[in-house]
């Protein structure tokens, strides 16, 4: 089949036909160029003349590079004829080993006049016409690279030309950092905070290549997202966030080389927010009979949240043996505490009554204390979101879901009833979690 060639596809031709690299599975590898067939490399001692010898148009890229090289050129071997019939010119032709050469030289790394050859799948069409095809596309295609900047024996280099040539755009930087934070198994709740301001960004910019982003788009972005939807300083800054650990990891994918959210400021948030709000002591007392009534299972979960100042997350991998009723002490392992500490929490007489009175001692010390179902004492953890939805349930039927009340406002009024009690901050942070 005889290749098409243009001046863009022959780029993409050699960046395609190169061994992949991670990052993509797309771009160029000098670990292939140097140790098969493909490519060879000897050192010449006779010098091509200056006037086969060109510089590298991105050379102002590599400020540490001092490169050149000579025009490739496409060289045709003796045919060998193991038959010892006359063969035509063709035939001749598609027996010679045919190979692009050129000769590299980096003063940097101390490399003077490199020969290279490059044969890829030159050799392997048994039509002439497909053969000269195949060497006149890696011909153009390997000094179009070249003067781009392209290096046989730089990897870093490569890597960056090879995302300046096959940039991607916004939308699809976007879908590939989404995919890295499942990967990473990030809460799906956090995932989801990540792509509703993500999205909006990938909308604003559905045709900007990523390594055109930069911090005035960036802000103008921000300024007008905050004045179209409404969003607070705190929503404003909760985008820029997110678009800074998107960019961020861009930079490691190499796809951009500084991350321009460093040049874009905050708002200053206002003092007052409506999330988290502590509870009045009437709306706590409405919500704790209801759950009393209706929901022993959020019950326990608000009083543990309550009376220990455990965060909901290490509350659903808690497990029975790390409830110590003797010592009454929890010990928090370091793979469920946020800080990755091993941590300790004292239990109170009135948590004590409330994990005895719900049987938590008779339980299998291998299982978790909230576990899926809503059931209290199970083989399996809670689902992640559980208790949240049912807590929102319970604000819902009591008519508080617009009050900004969250699991979070439990410990918020449990640490305001014990300084209104006399305890010092000093003692609530003691009583909430003591290191070890």
């Amino acid at each position: 089949m005889l290749l098409a060639f243009s001046k863009q596809k022959s780029r993409k031709f050699l960046l395609f036909c190169f061994e992949s690299i991670p990052v993509e599975n797309i771009g160029l590898s000098i670990h292939e160029f140097n140790f098969n067939e493909n490519q060879l490399v000897t050192l010449n001692n006779s010098l091509p003349t200056d006037e086969l010898r060109t510089k590298s148009k991105q050379n102002t890229n590599f400020a540490f590079m001092s490169t050149s090289f000579t025009q490739p050129i496409l060289r045709k071997g003796k045919a060998v004829n193991k038959s010892g019939k006359r063969l035509t010119k063709a035939e001749e032709g598609i027996l010679q080993d045919w190979y692009i050469e050129y000769y590299f030289t980096d003063l940097s790394l101390d490399i003077i006049n490199k020969r290279v050859k490059l044969r890829r799948d030159i050799n392997k069409s048994e039509n002439i016409r497909d053969k000269e095809s195949r060497a006149q596309t890696l011909l153009s295609s390997i000094t179009e690279l070249l003067q781009e900047g392209y290096h046989p024996f730089n990897e870093e280099a490569n890597i960056k030309l090879r995302n300046e040539i096959i940039s991607i755009s916004v939308p699809e930087a976007v879908d590939v950092y989404i995919q890295h934070l499942n990967d990473i198994k990030l809460r799906k709740k956090s995932i989801q905070t990540y792509y509703s301001k993500l999205r909006y960004f990938a909308d604003a910019y559905s045709n900007l290549k990523v390594n055109q982003i930069t911090d005035l788009k960036i802000t103008k972005f921000l300024k007008e997202q905050k004045l179209s939807n409404s969003w607070s300083e705190r929503t404003y800054n909760a985008a820029q966030q997110a678009l800074g650990a998107f960019l961020k990891h861009l930079v490691s994918l190499k796809y951009i080389e500084t991350n321009p959210i460093a040049k874009v400021s905050r708002l200053k948030a206002s003092t007052s927010s409506d999330l988290h709000k502590v509870f009045t002591d009437a709306d706590l007392k409405s919500i704790m009979d209801y759950l009393s009534a209706n929901d022993k299972f959020t019950e326990l979960f608000v009083k543990s949240i309550y009376y220990t100042c455990i965060r909901p997350k290490e509350l659903r991998q808690l497990k029975v043996k790390m409830i110590d009723f003797d010592n009454m002490i929890i010990t928090l392992p370091a793979s469920i505490s946020k800080n990755k500490q091993v941590g300790t929490v004292k239990i109170t007489p009135n948590y004590l009554k409330e994990l005895k009175s719900n049987n938590i001692d008779s339980i299998s010390s291998d299982n978790y204390l909230f576990s899926s179902g809503s059931t209290i004492g199970g083989k399996l953890a809670v689902g992640e979101n559980t208790p949240y939805y049912r807590f929102m349930s319970c604000l819902k039927a009591l008519g508080l879901d617009d009050k900004g009340y969250t699991l979070y406002s439990i410990k918020h009024k449990s640490n305001i009833s014990k300084y209104l009690d006399g305890w010092t901050v000093a003692e609530i942070m003691k009583a909430i979690v003591m290191e070890v």
